[in-house]
This record gives structure tokens, C-alpha cells and sequence, in this order.
């Protein structure tokens, strides 16, 4: 090998990957070779996804490595683990993924996140079922159907949405620990905390999502936010009788946690919250509805999980009407290949009226303080002072952490292994003792 370099691509919006490059004439050396010897120095999260052989590399005018004209990295796929489709469903369904991750061929037992999925393409994954098989999925249908054999079988029997709170196996471990308990954000999706699988310590320790019924008529089948709070801790005392517990949320699901955590030490128990760039639940005027132009801009930013040219500002969506906003959202989710180009305006719909059922529901919801712990973590990129928000409303002070990033990039690779780090601190009990902020 004669020399090496290393960049992030986003071959596909959204999905950015670590990807390293090696010039050499040996078609011996192969990328798992490569990767094992780095694992070696260095952590995993700065291991490339994927590693190329080039006998020479590209230069540009001035004799040095042209990094745009380097290819992008071919998918690798394991052909002796490969099982192929047994009839037409489980074959339609092999297809989608292909189609949707961009790798081929995908077999009966390939998972969709170990090929590359995530929550954008799950939202991309789910209107190609719809439109191909008739059925309209939520997204956290996917940890039913995480490979292919279980997606197809799903599909014939019939998937049956949930009608109460439930929870969102997102990692089963071996029991190694206590369980960890993300509370759902805004939209309701738990896919965004798919990546703490490979992250919380011990790899053994139980990761659960808590997640919501659909709305139904735009109504949430809760009296209050509270409510669902006390149904949530309810469910996480099923499936752990006994404290310590962890909450996590990020986002809106920050304040679902704190909510959540308040209900389990009615009962006595210790509790730990882990807030990921959560603010204080708002105070509006009584009978408010939350402003559409804020809904959309918020969603927006989600379709992209990070700010970008293609958003509008809040003044101009503040001066455009319903259908506007859904042909505006529906024009960035075509754009970056999460919806397909025949997809309407209902499939956007469905995703802003679960944004505002949400969004009504923490209206005006004033927690008191917890007993417990509470860290929040901010984003280094964000101005906003979510620490003097909180304090004003429950009269606590948090222990506060910063990792880098913005609000939404800090939830991918690479600065959600820093916030990996910090929920890691918090569930060791080491929280607090060096590295944070009281505030």
C-alpha cells in the first residue's frame, strides 16, 4: 500500500459515510483486512464503512489527490450468508429494499439496518409498500420486519396498529444491565434511536423505545400529556418491576422523558433522565393550536435531519396555505429520495397530523421537578438556552453537556457517538463528575 486518505460521502441524501481509499496493486489486500488492522488504533466509529482498492489514485492539475473524481465505494455483500426469496411476496419485498438502500441482492435474512437503512429511508421504504402491496405502515413497523423473511410475513397476515402505548424493542441484549427507555420525539418515529444499539455499554443492555398509538380524527387517545406519561411508566414497570430506571429523549421526546421519569418516582423508585437538545414545554394562551408554519418548518428540517438551502423561512410559510405546505414538504421529501415521485400529498398528511396530535398534547403541560438526575446535552451549533428554559419552569438545575453538531446532525455519525458517551456516563452513575455544567 502506498499511500491512503480518507473522506465522508453522502452518495445518497442523508446517509453520510465515512469511506476510505488505498492505492495499491495488491488485489490481494481486501477491505476487511484493512478495517480489522485500524480496529486495532482506532475506534470503531472512525473506521470506514467501507474501503477502496485503487492501483493509482486520481490527481488533479496540481499533481495531488482529486477527492471528487474518487468512485464511490461498491456495496459488499457476504454471497455464502445469502438466502434467496422462496415466492412472490418475499421476492416483491427483497426488491423495495434493493431499490430503497441502492445494495442488491438482498436475501431472506439480510436486516434493513445492517445494510445501511435509517429513518429517512424507512419513511422512503414504507411508501413503496403502500403503493406496491395497498397497506399504509408506520415506520416503527420495521422493528417488526427487520429482515425480509419477517417484513413478507407481516404483510400477508396483516399488520394491526397498535391501539394503546406500547413498547419498541430496539436492541433485546442479553440482559447484560438495566434497561435504557427512549421516549418518542414529535413525530413519533423511534428509528432516529436506532444508532445507540451499537453504542450503550455493556453491548448486552436492553434499549426499548416507548411509542405512541396513531391519532385518530387528529386526536391522541389521552387526556393529557400527563396521562400518557403515567400509561408510559406503567408499561416500563411491566417490563422492569424495579428502579434504578433510565429515560432518554431527544428533542420533544426530551420532554416526554421528564415526564415519564416524574411518574416512576411517584412510586419511589430512582430515576435518571437523559435529555438530548430538548426544550421546556411552551405556554401559550389557553385554546391555542400550534402554528402550522412552525409545524412545517420543523418538518422540514426533519425530512433533511439538518438545515439547508431548500428550507423556507418561517415568514414566507407563515403567509402560505394548507396545501402549500403539503406540496412544500412533499417537494424536499421527492427531492431527497425518502418519498417516490408519484408519492401525494395523503402520505405527508399523515406525518403533519401526527406532528400537531403530538404537538397539542405538551401544550401548557407544567412539570414539576424530578428527584433524579437530569442531564441535558446540547448541540455545540445551536444558540438556543434550553438549560434557563427548564430551570424557569421546574426550578432545578441539570447537569449540562455539550457535543458537536446541530440539533439534528448530533443524532448522527459522528457526534452521536459523543452523546453515546454521556448517556454511557450517566448509566455507569459517573454523570457529574467531570465535563459537565451545573446550570
Amino acid at each position: 500500500m502506498r499511500r491512503a486518505v480518507a473522506l465522508v460521502r453522502e452518495d445518497r441524501p442523508g446517509d453520510k459515510r465515512l469511506t476510505g481509499y488505498v492505492e495499491s496493486a495488491d488485489e490481494a489486500l481486501t477491505a476487511e483486512e484493512l478495517r480489522e488492522h485500524l480496529r486495532g488504533s482506532l475506534p470503531d466509529y472512525m473506521v470506514p464503512a467501507a474501503i477502496v482498492r485503487l492501483e493509482t489514485f486520481p490527481l488533479n492539475t496540481s499533481g495531488k489527490i482529486d477527492r471528487r473524481a474518487l468512485p464511490a465505494p461498491a456495496v459488499e455483500r457476504d454471497a455464502a450468508g445469502y438466502v434467496p426469496p422462496r415466492d412472490a411476496v418475499e421476492l416483491e419485498v427483497a426488491h423495495i429494499w434493493e431499490e430503497v438502500l441502492g445494495v442488491s441482492p438482498i436475501g431472506l435474512h439480510d436486516r434493513f439496518f445492517d445494510l445501511g437503512g435509517h429513518s429517512l429511508l424507512v419513511l422512503r421504504l414504507m411508501a413503496e409498500i403502500e403503493k406496491r402491496f395497498g397497506q399504509q405502515l408506520p415506520m416503527a413497523a420495521i422493528f417488526r420486519g427487520a429482515t425480509v423473511e419477517r417484513f413478507a410475513r407481516m404483510l400477508r397476515e396483516g399488520y394491526q396498529d397498535e391501539t394503546g402505548v406500547h413498547l419498541v424493542e430496539l436492541g433485546s441484549g442479553d440482559g447484560t444491565g438495566s434497561p435504557v427507555f427512549f421516549a418518542h420525539p414529535a413525530g413519533s418515529e423511534v428509528v432516529c434511536y436506532m444508532p445507540f444499539a451499537a453504542l450503550v455499554e455493556p453491548a448486552g443492555r436492553p434499549l426499548y423505545a416507548l411509542a405512541s398509538p396513531p391519532p385518530v380524527d387528529g386526536e391522541l387517545p389521552f387526556t393529557g400529556f400527563g396521562d400518557r406519561a403515567a400509561q408510559y411508566a406503567a408499561l416500563i414497570r411491566e417490563t422492569q418491576p424495579e428502579g434504578p430506571y433510565t429515560v432518554a429523549g431527544w428533542c420533544y421526546g426530551g420532554a416526554n422523558a421528564f415526564a415519564v421519569a416524574g411518574e416512576l418516582e411517584k412510586s419511589g423508585a430512582e430515576v435518571s433522565v437523559v435529555m438530548m437538545d430538548a426544550h421546556a414545554p411552551a405556554v401559550v394562551p389557553a385554546g391555542s393550536e400550534p402554528d402550522p408554519a412552525e409545524i412545517v418548518e420543523a418538518i422540514a428540517a426533519n425530512l433533511q435531519w439538518d438545515y439547508g438551502r431548500r428550507l423556507k423561512p418561517l415568514a414566507e410559510l407563515q403567509t402560505m396555505d394548507e396545501d402549500a405546505h403539503l406540496d412544500y414538504l412533499l417537494g424536499i421529501a421527492r427531492e431527497c429520495d425518502y418519498l417516490p415521485p408519484d408519492a401525494g400529498r395523503e402520505q405527508i398528511r399523515d406525518i403533519y397530523e401526527l406532528w400537531v396530535a403530538n404537538l397539542r398534547l405538551v401544550w401548557n403541560f407544567r412539570p414539576g421537578p424530578v428527584k433524579g438526575k437530569v442531564t441535558l446535552i446540547r448541540a455545540d451549533e445551536e444558540e438556543w438556552d434550553l438549560a434557563t428554559s427548564w430551570n424557569e419552569l421546574t426550578g432545578q438545575h441539570f447537569d449540562v453537556r455539550t457535543v458537536g453538531g446541530n440539533h439534528y446532525t448530533m443524532m448522527r455519525h459522528p457526534h452521536i457517538e459523543g452523546v453515546a458517551e454521556v448517556l454511557n456516563e450517566v448509566l455507569n452513575g459517573a454523570a457529574g463528575n467531570g465535563g459537565g455544567d451545573d446550570a
